[in-house]
């Protein structure tokens, strides 16, 4: 070995390679790109068990009281009315014309087909007041505001609603991680290497069921065994997420699109999106929006409040509409400026929304470790984290999506 001769005072830059003791902490930083704070606030509100990898829900509706018209009445005396549907109406029920300025009244005498009535036009006139009699435009919106029958009237017709029956499945997430026991065994700086390993795939592991919650797709699977390798005949069962149950539900109100949202725009949508259910929703949305709001100002309001519910944190805002828990979520966001941003507005109340586990294998089982008697002598261990679980999402009118590409002053 060559003779190396230092003159003069010895700096650090003469120390032989890796002469230094390198002074690592004890833990490695790990980042996590993104987070799931939808699974984690779910099931701190409510859980369920399922007895078969199979759910299902019941949801009910009670009887419409908003009718549209098809078809334009010139005469203000014609009896006729043709609507989009007559189903929930009875002879008796009053209807109001909610779009006409002068809200003339119908008193229905027959229901005669499933889209056609005959009423008494201007019911009512008479008392005193100016004749409210007026044209009915196309799509005009009528509401029933009540009923009136005669005395000694026969007992009135009876409506009702059916179930609807909504189904879902629990998916079988599987993440797995391994390394030779000379890895295992091996001191090295930082944090050994197992419990570092076993950190980052918990994180990596939770984004399955946290983007199957908002954008899953529902499918029974072919309930057989899996042969080792994915082909056409290998079909495993999935859960469906809030998007696509909003989608299958086909209630266009609580399905929002702007290309480019304003403060009154998202002002109109707050509106439909607290139209039924709770007044308070967790509205699940991109970076975007929250920018959104404080280009508005409305975070300047004393109305925001910011709490933190398992490591979540949430900030509450007081709208005119209904209290709104925004959760800054990063899976909301969009790729580009040229496709949508989603935000979710999620109802919470009445045990409307729980995950649902099945079997042995909750939300982030960690299964057994396999060492060298399990692999048949192989001198490296593995371990699974595993999920069984799917989420219920009670009735869907309730919930509702908002998609945007920019947001605007």
């Amino acid at each position: 070995m060559a003779l190396t001769v230092i003159s003069g005072v010895v700096p650090r830059t003469s120390l032989e390679t890796s002469r230094e003791k390198l002074n690592i902490m004890d833990r490695i930083f790990l980042l996590a790109p993104t987070k799931h704070p939808a699974t984690l606030v779910t099931q701190a509100i409510r859980r369920f068990r399922s007895d078969n990898v199979m759910f299902s829900w019941y949801n009910k509706k009670t009887v419409p009281y908003e009718f549209t018209i098809n078809g334009a009445v010139s005469s203000t005396s014609e009896a006729t009315l043709v609507l989009d549907s007559t189903a929930g109406l009875v002879e008796g029920d009053i209807l109001e014309n909610r779009t006409a300025t002068s809200h003339e009244h119908y008193l229905i005498y027959d229901v005669t087909s499933a889209t056609d009535l005959e009423v008494i036009r201007n019911y009512g006139s008479g008392e005193g007041w100016t004749t409210r009699a007026q044209y009915i435009g196309d799509n005009d919106v009528l509401w029933r505001i009540g009923n009136a029958y005669e005395q000694d009237w026969p007992i009135v017709d009876i409506v009702s609603t059916q179930e609807d029956l909504t189904t879902n499945y629990c998916q079988m997430f599987r993440t797995a991680m391994g390394m030779s026991h000379e890895v295992i065994d091996s001191a090295l700086h930082g944090e050994p290497q197992w419990p570092l390993e076993q950190r980052a795939k918990i994180l990596e592991h939770h984004l399955g069921p946290e983007m199957s919650f908002f954008f899953g797709l529902p499918y029974v699977g072919d309930k057989g065994l899996g042969s080792g390798t994915h082909t056409s005949g290998d079909l495993p069962a999935t859960t469906g997420g809030i998007n696509n149950f909003l989608i299958e539900n086909g209630n266009s109100d609580i399905l929002i699109d702007d290309d480019d949202m304003s403060m009154f725009e998202f002002m109109d949508h707050l509106e439909a999106l607290f139209d039924k259910g709770s007044g308070e929703k967790v509205c699940y949305c991109p970076p975007l929006l929250r920018t959104g709001l404080e280009k508005w100002g409305i975070v300047k309001q004393q109305t925001f409040s910011r709490d933190e519910r398992m490591g979540v944190p949430i900030n509450t805002w007081d709208s005119a509409h209904g209290i709104v828990h925004f959760i800054t979520h990063e899976l909301m966001k969009a790729p580009s400026t040229s496709t949508y941003s989603y935000s979710f507005f999620v109802d919470y109340g009445q045990d409307q929304i729980g995950l649902v586990e099945f079997g042995r294998y909750g939300l982030g089982t960690l299964g057994p470790v396999l060492g060298y008697k399990e692999r048949n002598g192989a001198t490296g261990d593995k371990q699974e984290i595993l999920s069984q679980v799917g989420a219920r999402f009670g009735c869907m009118d309730l919930h509702g999506r908002l998609r945007f590409k920019t947001v605007s002053v």
